[in-house]
C-alpha cells in the first residue's frame, strides 16, 4: 500500500518535470505507475510475475486511471526500438538472470536522449542483504555462500540473485550506449515508512542524514546497502 510513496523520490529523480512515456520494469503492484500518474502521457508496467500484474490492475482500477500492463521478461522486452522517453528499473537488475541483457533491452527501447533510472542492492554491502537478511552476501565466494545457505535453510535462498555494484552497473550501461549522469545513495520519503518499527524508522532517518554529508555520501554509494543511478541515452553517432 505504501509503494507509491516509496517510489515518489525515485520518480522525481528520474523525471522531475514528467515526460512523454514511462516504462516501469519490474512494476510489481504498480507503485511507480501510481506515482507517475500526473507526470506522463503514457505509462507502461512490465513484470515477469503475472500475480503482481493482477494486483496492479485492480489497484489502478480502484484509483480510476489506466496504464498498460505487460507480463514479460526484462531481458527480452516485446517493444519496438526507441518507444519510451523514460525507463525505471527499481530493484530489478539483481533479480534477473543476466543484468547485462536487461540493461541492453532498457537502452534499446529508450529514445535518443531518453533517461533510465536504476536502483539496486550493492554487492559490496557488508550488512544484511535487503531481501534475505544474509550478511555480506555479495562478498562471500559463491560456492561457500551456497553451501552455508543450504546447510542453514535447506536451499540457497540467494540462488537467483545477480549481485551488482555501482561500477558494474555503470560499465553495463556504457556498453548499452548509456551515459551515467548521476549516482547517489538511495533516497526515500519518510511517509513511505508507515507501518515500520520505530527502530527501523530511526535507522532510516540516520541513514538519510548521513547521505547528506558529502564524504559519507560517497562512502554510502560505494559500499552502502542500496544505490541509485541515472543514465541518459547518447545520441547516435
Amino acid at each position: 500500500m505504501g509503494a507509491a510513496d516509496r517510489a515518489a523520490p525515485a520518480m522525481h529523480f528520474l523525471a522531475p518535470a514528467g515526460g512523454r512515456s514511462l516504462l516501469d520494469l519490474g512494476c510489481g503492484s504498480g507503485g511507480a505507475l501510481v506515482a507517475a500518474k500526473d507526470g506522463f502521457e503514457r505509462r507502461t508496467g512490465v513484470d515477469i510475475a503475472l500475480r503482481w500484474l493482477v494486483i496492479a490492475q485492480k489497484r489502478l482500477k480502484d484509483l480510476g486511471f489506466e496504464a498498460l500492463l505487460v507480463c514479460a521478461d526484462a531481458e527480452a522486452l516485446p517493444f519496438r526500438d526507441q518507444l519510451f522517453s523514460h525507463v525505471m528499473a527499481s530493484d530489478l537488475l539483481e533479480n534477473t538472470r543476466s543484468p547485462d541483457a536487461a540493461m541492453r533491452e532498457s537502452g534499446r527501447v529508450m529514445e535518443q536522449s531518453g533517461r533510465l533510472y536504476v536502483s539496486s542492492s550493492n554487492r559490496r554491502w557488508v550488512g544484511p542483504h535487503p531481501a534475505t537478511g544474509v550478511w555480506a552476501a555479495g562478498l562471500v565466494p559463491a560456492g561457500l555462500r551456497s553451501n552455508m545457505l543450504n546447510r542453514r535453510h535447506g536451499v540457497d535462498i540467494l540462488r537467483a540473485v545477480s549481485f551488482v555494484s555501482p561500477g558494474s552497473v555503470r560499465r553495463m550501461a556504457k556498453s548499452a550506449g548509456l551515459r551515467q549522469v548521476d549516482r547517489r545513495p538511495l533516497e526515500f520519503d519518510a511517509s513511505g515508512l508507515k507501518g515500520r518499527s520505530r527502530l527501523f524508522r530511526f535507522a532510516a532517518g540516520l541513514y538519510s542524514g548521513l547521505a547528506k554529508v558529502p564524504l559519507l555520501r560517497t562512502v554510502l554509494v560505494v559500499a552502502g546497502p542500496v544505490f541509485q543511478s541515472l543514465f541518459v541515452k547518447e545520441e547516435a553517432s
